[in-house]
Order: C-alpha cells, then sequence, then structure tokens
C-alpha cells in the first residue's frame, strides 16, 4: 500500500474507544444518539451521506434537492418484491427526516395486535401503551402542533402547540370535500412549528417541505438531535389526482395540512382488512408533472 493510501485511511481518533457505535443518523440513530451522549455514554454514528448545513445546503428547488432521498435502486425482499421509492429513506445526517413532509401521527392500539383482531401479519411483541410515554415526550421534545381535538386513536389532543394557520388551499378544499360526503376531517398533528421554539422560527408556508426547509421551521434530527448529542410495517403511498373548475394552488403552504383516519380500522364491510389514512397532499410540481408522464390515458377516472 502506498503512502498516499495510508494517510488516507488514517483517523483522527481512531485510537479511542467508544461506548456506543450508532449505524444511520436518521430518525432513530439521531435521537438514540442524543439520549445516549445526554445519559453519560461516549457516542460515534456513522452515516453514508452529508452533513448538510440547511441555510447553505438547502435550496428552493425540487429537482436540486432530489439528492435528499436515496437514489440507488433498493428492492423489498419476499415473494413479491416491491421496488422503493427514491425518497422512501434519506441519504445524510437527519435521514428522511430531512425530506419527510412532516407529518407525525401515533400509531393505534390496533396496529400492535394485526394477528388477533385482523388474521394477518404478526402481533407485536410490545402494546401501544408500552409506546405511549415516549410518543408523549418526542412530541414535547420537537413541540409537534396539532388539533386541539384528533377524533382518531388512543391520543385525541391537545398537542404542544396549537394547530397551523392559515391552513393551505389543498387543506380547506379536502376538509370541504369530507363534509359533503360525511367523512371527517382534521388537521393534521405536524412536527412544524406554529409558534417560535428553541430559537426555531414558525412556519411561513414556502412550500418546500420536502426540500429540506431551509428556515428550520419543519423538525429533523439535523437539526435537533444532533446537534444536542455531540418489526416493519410497510406503508404504500397512493394519489388520487382530480381536475377541478377554479385554481387550488396546491404547492402553497405545507404538503399536507389536512387528513381524515376515517377509513383507519378494519371495516368488515371491505373486502380487505386495516385501512389507510387519507391526506390532502399538495405534491411538487417537478414530481406532478413526472407522474403524469407515467399514467395512461385508460387509468383515468371521472368524478362527477
Amino acid at each position: 500500500m502506498g503512502g498516499a493510501a495510508k494517510t488516507m485511511i488514517k483517523r483522527k481518533y481512531e485510537d479511542e474507544e467508544v461506548d456506543v457505535v450508532i449505524v444511520g443518523a436518521g430518525a432513530a440513530g439521531g435521537v438514540l444518539a442524543k439520549e445516549l451522549s445526554e445519559a453519560g455514554l461516549s457516542v460515534v454514528i456513522l452515516d453514508a451521506g452529508l452533513f448538510r448545513d440547511p441555510q447553505q445546503d438547502f435550496a428552493s428547488d425540487e429537482l436540486s434537492m432530489k439528492n435528499l432521498g436515496w437514489q440507488d435502486t433498493r428492492i423489498v425482499d419476499g415473494s413479491d418484491p416491491l421496488t422503493m421509492g427514491h425518497n422512501n429513506s434519506g441519504r445524510g445526517i437527519g435521514g428522511g427526516t430531512v425530506h419527510f413532509t412532516g407529518v407525525f401521527l401515533r400509531f393505534h392500539d390496533t396496529d400492535f395486535k394485526a394477528r388477533t383482531i385482523d388474521g394477518v401479519a404478526d402481533d407485536w411483541p410490545i402494546s401501544y401503551q408500552d409506546l405511549e410515554p415516549y410518543y408523549a415526550k418526542i412530541e414535547k421534545d420537537i413541540a409537534v402542533s396539532g388539533p386541539k381535538h384528533f377524533p382518531w386513536g388512543n391520543y385525541n389532543g391537545p398537542y404542544p402547540y396549537p394547530e397551523r394557520e392559515p391552513l393551505s388551499p389543498n387543506a380547506y378544499m379536502f376538509i370541504n370535500g369530507c363534509e359533503k360526503l360525511g367523512i371527517r376531517s382534521s388537521v393534521a398533528p405536524l412536527a412544524i412549528l406554529s409558534a417560535p421554539f428553541e430559537g426555531r422560527p414558525p412556519c411561513i408556508n414556502r412550500g418546500f417541505c420536502n426540500q429540506g426547509c431551509m428556515p428550520d421551521a419543519k423538525f429533523s434530527t439535523l437539526i435537533v438531535h444532533i446537534p444536542k448529542a455531540k418489526s416493519i410495517i410497510v406503508h404504500s403511498s397512493q394519489d388520487v389526482y382530480a381536475k377541478f373548475d377554479e385554481e387550488i394552488r396546491q404547492y402553497k403552504g405545507t404538503p399536507v395540512l389536512a387528513t381524515t383516519q376515517d377509513f383507519y380500522r378494519t371495516d368488515p364491510n371491505n373486502n380487505f382488512v386495516r385501512g389507510y389514512t387519507l391526506h390532502s397532499h399538495g405534491p411538487d410540481r417537478s414530481s406532478l408533472l413526472t407522474e403524469f408522464r407515467k399514467l395512461r390515458a385508460d387509468r383515468y377516472g371521472e368524478i362527477d
């Protein structure tokens, strides 16, 4: 091995011994690093991506910020493998929390007993009650904003910070549509500030949550936990598009500001078990155009 190569593999702290090595500084790794270091343990984090500065490295541009997601092709294992989307995971310190929409929902107690209740998958070895204090802690630690009353699940509010105002145009359209159909809806709990917190400003509805949030109004472990540190459920995400007579301007505001979980639990009248959450999701323009290019004309439906 040449001298240059030997120099390259030298590390400043290579002779030091630490208590914990964490691989990946995302949603879990970032929180774990903060908690363990505050408990007095020495911690090292290994991550494949960059340590970005939001004010210097983020941009209000969808195409240039695609690198926040893991762009390599990844396939889910199993008898019927699926190709995961490029934004399912993040690449860099903060992981997927850097470019997620900020929706901050809790699991329901039924999610932990899918085998017992619905006869599918497996029951978790823990319950909702086991996780409840940790849900409460993280919501307080990052000042989750949400409604005074959230009508689904085990926790119905209030959240540490009040709900975001004003809502986005697509959120108002979603709420109005739910009301006409007799479906309950609510402002979504968000890991996005509605008031100042720990030196971070409230959201000003720039609409670039998926591009990293330059003002730091949206939570990520990159800006919250990492600085303080010095069983799988697969959820699909399908979009429904419609044409309206009036302009909605769905790109204004944060991507998700209204939601419903009226279809979350198993309904015996359906020919499937479990359910789903519906969001008013305003996609960025580049991804919307990409999806339209993929769709064939015979896949469109009409809504009266």
